[in-house]
């Protein structure tokens, strides 16, 4: 997974035939986060402070949105709360959109960014991210 800036070109971006990219992460609140990863957070950190952060993921060429990665970042002890959420169609006889997440899980680890490409791998190695 690569993060892109938005003053990349499509050229740079359509080298590669499919690919997963992602937007951030971008610092949020904690209301912003997924209730299953705060319900979480709450049992295993309690009233610690952490830093809340989403990254969009999207896959290229197309710029097909994907995804979301959350995260909770608790910077003093250098663990962090990692979620995935995907708006999908989960059959042609419901044509609804569903949430469907992945998490929460828990890296050691106090970078936004390393959360993300380590996160990323685990989901490319169970096959839910290209």
């Amino acid at each position: 997974m690569t993060e892109q800036t938005p003053d990349q070109t499509e050229a740079t971006l359509s080298d590669a035939s499919s690919f997963t990219v992602w937007i951030g992460p971008q610092r949020t609140t904690s209301a912003q986060l997924p209730a299953a990863m705060r319900a979480e957070m709450a049992a295993e950190r309690g009233n610690e402070e952490f830093r809340a952060y989403v990254a969009e993921v999207s896959v290229m060429p197309e710029d097909v949105p994907k995804g979301r990665f959350h995260f909770a970042i608790y910077g003093g002890v250098g663990k962090t709360c990692c979620m995935y959420t995907d708006r999908t169609v989960i059959s042609d006889l419901h044509l609804h959109f569903v949430d469907l997440a992945i998490g929460p899980l828990w890296l050691a680890t106090d970078s936004a960014d390393e959360a993300a490409l380590r996160f990323y791998e685990i989901l490319k190695d169970v096959g839910r991210l290209p």
